[in-house]
């Protein structure tokens, strides 16, 4: 297996410029698809995260957890937040998770389930980030994806993938990561 892969870094620069930034040379980088449809996916990792510190659930809950929504597993997921010892609005969020996925519309789904000041927080930034991609003409290459969960665990804030029509997995990929280096 051969594949081609390109890095791009963005070094000393803080949220939420530097995440505007890193975004816009990705849909840069994506508009040499000529022809071809593509949507540049957004997520943040820290709004399962910060539910989950919220609520104080114990690393294996939190892995199961991450395991059931990234794998989309609907059932397994529902079964075990039944079994979690929180409240009703609680495992509303969790089960609801996977739908939060998207049109920029999402976030304001988002905001009805979200029961944390550091969820709106996020939120917030999410929704400024998607405004000045807007203003920048971008609005129909991105949607949102609050239920993205990043491959790797040094991630701390915004993630991302891109898809291209006809391709079954991701053409771009990212985040920001802030202790990495």
């Amino acid at each position: 297996n051969e594949s081609t892969d390109c890095g791009v870094e963005l070094y000393g620069v803080d949220a939420p410029i530097g995440d505007l930034e890193i975004l816009v040379c990705a849909l840069d980088a994506l508009s040499v698809l000529e022809g071809c449809q593509y949507t540049l996916e957004i997520g943040n990792r820290n709004f399962f995260h910060n539910a989950c510190t919220a609520l104080s659930l114990e690393k294996s809950a939190v892995e199961k957890l991450a395991d059931f929504i990234n794998r989309k597993s609907l059932k397994e997921l529902q079964d075990y937040v039944d079994e979690l010892a929180i409240s009703e609005k609680h495992k509303h969020f969790f089960k609801q998770l996977p739908w939060l996925c998207g049109d920029l519309s999402t976030i304001a789904e988002a905001r009805s389930i979200a029961f944390d000041e550091s969820l709106h927080a996020i939120l917030d930034e999410l929704e400024s980030l998607c405004d000045q991609l807007k203003e920048l003409g971008y609005e129909q290459q991105i949607s949102i994806d609050l239920s993205k969960l990043p491959r790797m665990e040094y991630y701390t804030g915004i993630i991302f993938d891109a898809y291209a029509e006809g391709i079954g997995d991701s053409i771009l990929s990212g985040g920001r990561y802030d202790q990495l280096t």
